[in-house]
């Protein structure tokens, strides 16, 4: 068994997609989306040298089951640095959202086994049974993943890439307060925005994926519940 962290995504809003869509459009814009992935973290794998602290003690695998993405980040001599993994996932997360494909997901911290087409362990079941649960658009910490930043020394990457959120949930207790993934106020989501105010550069994504299309309950709520975190941090600014 390896320890570290495991980042579980899969893509909201895809029912009835091959009635809006073109089929191989979709699958075509989903390859380039596991690729950003894929690109991304090979390349922190590379880095030696990280808000000066090195990542050769880390190492990142990334796979694309149907429509979710896995990614395990395994510690060698060091706890994994739960901000570096947050500051590689933005990209790729706007990269999809300008794609008109909307991510949520989940990020846990323990023990896994991953090799190959094998990944089981205690960290990829609770991210597993946490990634399913939101009922929104993005990436939250699991309760491990919480007790490991409070079981640590503070991290300034993650304290910018993160921020406290009460996540909404599709089951009970129907809210988890936690750390999310701060995607909409990074620097490079001005490079998405071109200029554009984010509430409706979001909602004019969500109605171009839609193709003109009713949007369907099942992903209704999500797209209100993102919204509300989306103004609630305009609100906070």
């Amino acid at each position: 068994m390896s320890k570290g962290s495991v980042i579980m995504l899969d893509a909201v809003g895809t029912k009835g997609v091959c009635s809006r869509r073109e089929p191989k459009d979709y699958v075509s814009d989903w390859k380039e989306i596991v690729t950003t992935f894929l690109d991304e973290f090979a390349e922190a794998s590379k880095l030696q040298h990280q808000i000066g602290k090195r990542l050769e003690n880390l190492q990142f695998l990334s796979q694309a089951f149907s429509d979710t993405i896995v990614v395990t980040v395994e510690e060698r001599e060091k706890a994994p640095l739960l901000g570096i993994i947050g500051n590689h996932l933005i990209p790729p997360f706007l990269s999809a959202l300008e794609r008109g494909v909307f991510l949520r997901g989940a990020i846990s911290c323990g023990e896994y086994y991953h090799k190959g087409n094998i990944l089981i362990g205690p960290a990829v079941d609770e991210a597993g049974d946490w990634f399913e649960r939101g009922d929104w658009i993005g990436v939250m910490l699991t309760p491990s993943s919480m007790l490991h930043i409070r079981s640590h020394p503070p991290d300034q990457l993650a304290e910018t890439v993160y921020r406290t959120y009460e996540v909404p949930l599709n089951r009970e207790p129907g809210r988890f307060k936690t750390q999310v993934l701060n995607w909409n106020e990074d620097l490079r989501v001005g490079d998405v925005l071109k200029g554009k105010d984010l509430l409706t550069y979001f909602a004019s994504k969500v109605l171009e994926a839609q193709g003109g299309e009713p949007i369907l309950a099942s992903f209704t709520s999500k797209f209100a519940n993102t919204m509300t975190f989306l103004e609630q941090s305009v609100q906070s600014r």
